[in-house]
């Protein structure tokens, strides 16, 4: 039967062992093994309860089955049987206790029905009456039971049921407080393994007294091992400098700042020498009190590479500073340095002029724009374009010519750019004037050609044989090229003759053909040398192959044109294509559509696999879906895992679908990457032109609402836009 009735209140005396509950006291406060500590209290029960037999059964941590039991007079085989028995309703009166959380007391044994499947095991063990109370923490969970047996029936009193419940609640305090140990001690010893091998130093100190280093810290301080420094003083590893430095931060965190944050000092090892460190402090529980974790990084060779910086940047400047090439470092577009030769190109009394002034505003007006995409390109692409004539203007205003080229470097620490140049004012006008001479027409990078006045070839510079790839003997007498009939420009000639008889030269870009067939593309100056009586006498022919340079535009038009990664169009072009096809479909009657696509699951690819293994699922994924795509439709990558797709010659929107499904069978089916096999899905977005809208952003708008609709569906579908559901999206 269970037991309910009334227990004496706090002031019924009820007679309890002093001696027995000291010593159980004393062990708790001693922090005895707890096995001691119940068999301690179990044992004083027995003895202040004549013929008592008493025992402790501890549940599992699901609290689902006993998993020790603990009962020094009870047989060893009837431990051994309860030992991984479960808890329930009528199973034994530990069983019910345990599994009601109420006391159970069975006066007798062999008639009472929670027995039924124990009385065999009970009588062989001699036992005719059990109460047992359940063990339950401070937040009411069970923790085991404590019972009390009898090897005859017999009904428990007041003074009875108190005892027990005082022993319950003395065994709950002992098991709760070795759990807590059992805690400090698992994470302190997580700590320790985490810190013992830890790459950076640590010493843990309480007040200034080291309780702790780990391996990186004796071999950094050079103590033989760990005893070395433990004991010691934190004073006497700190610098004299940094003494007060590292006290006050101390005195901070005993103050009741939790941490103090990393900063430089320095330190001494145990032979006297310094070194520099990076340290933070951190307030910590070590060993059941307060104490402060050190963290030291060694940043001695940083601060030689620093110094060592210094001084190649002292060396750089010196040598810079008597170089007849002028030399300007700038950041954000103002000048932060230059050299003498600078300030005399541009006019300044001394460098320190040209300080904070703009990059921009000493080039002159026709070349700002250039300079100012050259500038965003570098700064975007890290790529050094090739070296460029242009204009700058002088501190008084006057202009002047100049070859330049600039190029990325880190000045004091921050990004910065330095640009080199040379005054070119006076090779300009010698161009315009170009006189013979056998030196320069030796050994100039341009190809040179000189005829008569009839336009025949008289003499060819090895320049000229290298571009276009004819030896000097091969054109000897031959019309030039540039002036003959070919596949020039609307206009050519007429410009070509017209400039050299008003001006006497002529400059234009060409594609010519070398002698190999492969075309390529020359920068032309043609200039007219006459005789004193101004006759036309030859014709001085300047080719310069610009090839290279048009291949350099080229690729600087496709990284502003087209998604570095899958080289689908981006942002910018996208919108221009959408455009045209608004156009083309408003001229034609028909409809358009936009698809905006995001990839789903894409995010727990970079994170599970790595980005270089979501880049190569994005580029495959790409190609597999602009491959679904038809014949003049469009899909770009706008960002990320975005793309969108431009759906024209539609004649109403549902001649989209089969495109659409395409599409999703393309993100959906798997892509192996490497030894991986990745799949991931798309939920798609639809926005109808005309029915949805007539303007790109409206459309593009539209259809990312639409797709974050087709997510909230489900994922892996898609949903055309729908005009009710727009303020919701």
């Amino acid at each position: 039967m269970t037991a309910s009735g009334n227990l004496p209140g706090p002031g019924l005396p009820v007679q309890w062992d002093a001696e027995c509950r000291s010593r159980v006291l004393e062990m708790l406060v001693a922090s005895e093994p707890l096995l001691d500590i119940l068999e301690t209290l179990l044992q004083g029960l027995e003895k202040q309860r004549s013929g008592a037999l008493c025992s402790l059964m501890l549940l599992d941590a699901q609290g689902t089955f006993f998993e020790r039991v603990i009962a020094p007079s009870l047989p060893a085989f009837y431990s051994a049987a309860l030992t991984g028995m479960a808890i329930g309703p009528g199973l034994g009166s530990c069983g019910t206790a345990a599994y009601t959380g109420e006391r159970v007391v069975v006066e007798d044994i062999a008639s009472h029905p929670y027995w039924a499947n124990y009385k065999a095991l009970a009588a062989q063990a001699g036992l005719a009456a059990c109460w047992s109370q359940p063990v339950l923490s401070a937040t009411g969970r069970v923790l085991g039971t404590f019972a009390i047996y009898y090897r005859e029936q017999r009904a428990p009193d007041t003074e009875d049921l108190v005892l027990i419940q005082q022993c319950a609640a003395l065994a709950c305090i002992a098991i709760e407080k070795d759990a807590e140990a059992r805690k400090l001690r698992d994470s302190e010893a997580r700590y320790r393994t985490l810190v013992e091998f830890s790459p950076d130093p640590v010493l843990v100190h309480r007040m200034g007294t080291i309780l702790y280093a780990n391996p990186a810290a004796v071999r950094t301080f050079g103590a033989r091992d760990a005893s070395e420094l433990i004991g010691t003083g934190t004073q006497t590893l700190i610098h004299p400098d940094y003494r007060s430095q590292q006290l006050s931060r101390m005195q901070a965190i005993v103050g009741g700042m939790t941490i103090q944050p990393m900063t430089e000092s320095r330190f001494l090892r145990l032979d006297g020498t310094a070194f520099d460190v990076e340290v933070q402090g951190t307030s910590i529980q070590y060993q059941g009190q307060d104490a402060i974790h050190v963290v030291l990084r060694d940043i001695t060779e940083r601060k030689a590479a620093e110094a060592a910086l210094h001084d190649s940047q002292e060396r750089f400047r010196s040598l810079v500073e008597f170089l007849p090439m002028g030399i300007i470092v700038h950041q954000d577009r103002l000048v932060v340095y230059a050299n003498p030769a600078a300030a005399s190109t541009l006019g300044a009394a001394a460098a320190q002029d040209l300080m904070g002034l703009s990059i921009v505003d000493l080039t002159h007006a026709d070349y700002r724009g250039g300079t100012l995409e050259r500038l965003r390109l570098r700064e975007e692409t890290g790529i050094d374009p090739p070296p460029v004539e242009i204009k700058l203007l002088k501190l008084d205003g006057s202009v002047i010519d100049v070859q330049m080229h600039a190029t990325l470097i880190q000045y004091a620490g921050a990004p910065a750019v330095q640009a080199s140049f040379t005054d070119i004012t006076e090779r300009k006008l010698a161009r315009d004037t170009l006189q013979l001479s056998a030196n320069v027409f030796s050994h100039v990078r341009e190809g040179i050609v000189i005829t008569d006045a009839d336009t025949r070839i008289v003499d060819a510079n090895k320049a000229f044989t290298t571009i276009t790839g004819y030896a000097r003997q091969e054109v000897l007498g031959q019309q030039a090229h540039i002036f003959q009939q070919g596949p020039h420009s609307e206009g050519y000639y007429e410009s070509l003759w017209r400039d050299l008889g008003t001006q006497g030269h002529w400059s234009g870009e060409v594609w010519s053909t070398r002698k190999s067939g492969e075309p390529y593309a020359e920068m032309v100056t043609i200039s007219a040398v006459t005789d004193a009586q101004g006759t036309v006498r030859n014709y001085v022919v300047l080719l310069v192959d610009i090839t290279p340079m048009k291949n350099y535009q080229k690729r600087l038009e496709d990284l502003a044109h087209f998604d570095a990664l899958t080289h689908l169009p981006n942002r910018l072009l996208l919108a221009d294509r959408l455009r045209q096809a608004i156009s083309q479909t408003q001229r034609r009657a028909q409809t358009l559509a936009v698809v905006f696509l995001d990839l789903d699951g894409f995010k727990a690819v970079n994170d599970h696999h790595g980005h270089g293994v979501g880049d190569e699922l994005l580029i495959a994924l790409s190609q597999r879906m602009k491959g679904a795509l038809r014949d003049g439709d469009t899909l770009a990558r706008i960002g990320g895992d975005e793309f969108v797709a431009v759906l024209v010659d539609l004649q109403q929107a549902d001649d989209a679908q089969p495109v659409l499904e395409r599409l999703l069978q393309a993100a959906a089916d798997p892509v192996t990457v490497g030894d991986a096999l990745i799949q991931v899905s798309a939920s798609m977005g639809i926005a109808v032109y005309p029915r949805d809208g007539t303007h790109v952003d409206l459309l593009l708008r539209r259809a990312d609402q639409s797709m974050y609709l087709a997510k909230q569906a489900g994922r892996n579908r898609y949903q055309f836009f729908n005009a009710g559901s727009e303020s919701g999206a």
